[in-house]
């Protein structure tokens, strides 16, 4: 079994400024592999918040810079090294993320950087070896150029992570092939905003790639003063496809079937 825990289901500037929803990222344990993917603002606070423990992460994945993905990295990266006293784990980042960007610094630390047992820049077509997990990089188009998806190949299927990104035709061709699919849907229909996906977005991509489970996160404000569920009602009575919104410490649990539950329905609702 494979289990994705939401530690964070907020995104955007003023989502993350009001901490309307969390922003501490997507946390999926395979195994013995343990990766953290995103570590916004508040991260360690989340992973204690759904009992996890920090110092058993085994990889730190960041798409790019901005606060809303990166701002914590370096501490997690501190958790996953016993508080730095062990060269340990992995770290996968953009290029923003590990070697800078035009006129600014990289996000990690040298410090942080040295701590880690190995860490890869990630650059769009390529894949890596993360925690004995192949991690396919895939390519976006957002305000920070650098940015990357993730289609991580778990032993219950792909887990495919794409976020901060247009709907793009070429983009999406992709995404076939995910069975779990976590998509930033940052704005409701009707309301789409540049280098971001709404709902409509969310409609297109699930009739082409057809998921087992299509799941929002990176919620932004004006999605948040809506309504996400009646959002992802819309999209999966569209397309077929089930389809979620995350709430902040939802967990996924992938098997045969992918069991679903929110904080505040702790009972688990199975579909296949």
């Amino acid at each position: 079994m494979a289990t994705l825990t939401f530690l964070g289901t907020g995104g955007g500037r003023f989502s993350t400024l009001f901490q309307t929803r969390a922003t501490g990222g997507v946390y999926l344990e395979d195994g013995p592999a343990r990766l953290h993917i995103d570590p916004g603002p508040g991260a360690l606070q989340q992973l204690h918040e759904a009992g996890l423990d920090p110092t058993e992460t085994t990889g730190v994945m960041v798409s790019h810079r901005h606060l809303d993905h990166a701002n914590d990295a370096n501490t997690v990266i501190a958790g996953m090294t016993q508080g730095g006293t062990e060269e340990r784990g992995y770290l996968v980042g953009s290029k923003s993320v590990i070697e800078g960007h035009g006129d600014e610094g990289p996000v990690i630390t040298r410090r942080h950087r040295d701590l880690v047992t190995e860490h890869t820049t990630a650059r769009p077509g390529e894949s890596a070896r993360v925690s004995g997990r192949r991690v396919r990089f895939l390519d976006t188009e957002h305000r920070d150029p650098t940015n990357v998806g993730f289609a991580i190949e778990t032993s219950e299927g792909t887990v495919t992570y794409f976020t901060d990104s247009v709907a793009r035709e070429d983009l999406i061709e992709q995404l076939p092939g995910a069975r779990v699919l976590l998509l930033g849907i940052t704005r409701p229909r009707g309301a789409g905003i540049p280098d971001h996906m709404s709902t409509e977005d969310a409609v297109a991509i699930a009739e082409r790639v057809q998921p087992d489970l299509l799941a929002f996160t990176h919620l932004g404000l004006k999605l948040l003063r809506g309504d996400p569920e009646a959002e992802a009602r819309y999209v999966e009575d569209e397309t077929g496809v089930r389809t979620i919104a995350a709430r902040d410490l939802t967990r996924l649990e992938i098997e045969d079937a992918i069991t679903v539950a929110h904080p505040e329905t702790p009972e688990m609702e199975a579909k296949g």
